[in-house]
């Protein structure tokens, strides 16, 4: 994988996450943003994190943006998925969308976007306002 910025993938197997990419952020809620064409602030497509890992039949890999780390917790989305193996794949990514909208409207929830602003030194409370991007696929067995 190759990762730069806030959002993530996510590989889950048997309802835990086994690996995730890692953000890659100036400060609290500054992240990189990628560029072609090189300014003051910005990185270039090499600056990206990259990582390799391997896959088993039966893994759900899930790219996401922001506004679904900012507001549902992995182990949460582990849980959604763990919950519905049969699930199709459209299904689980319309469905944690669903999810990460609804913790983004309520200002009493706890968030990972919170804890962080928390951790940061931020009095902040609830989810966190964004569009949601979400992608799910399975691995299948080889035939």
């Amino acid at each position: 994988t190759a990762n730069m910025g806030d959002s993530a993938l996510v590989v889950i197997r048997a309802g835990v996450c086994v690996h995730e990419t890692e953000d890659m952020q100036y400060s609290f809620n500054a992240p990189y943003q990628l560029t072609t064409q090189p300014q003051s602030g910005y990185m270039m497509p090499a600056n990206s994190k990259t990582t390799e890992f391997q896959v088993e039949a039966g893994d759900v890999v899930l790219v996401g943006s922001d506004g679904l780390f900012d507001n549902l917790f992995i182990s949460d989305i582990a849980q959604v998925v763990a919950a519905q193996p049969s699930a199709s794949s459209q299904e689980l990514a319309t469905q944690l969308k669903d999810i990460a909208m609804n913790v983004a409207k309520d200002k009493r929830a706890e968030s990972p976007f919170a804890q962080r602003a928390k951790a940061a030194g931020y009095f902040y409370e609830g989810g966190k306002p964004d569009d949601v991007s979400v992608v799910v696929a399975r691995v299948m067995q080889r035939v």
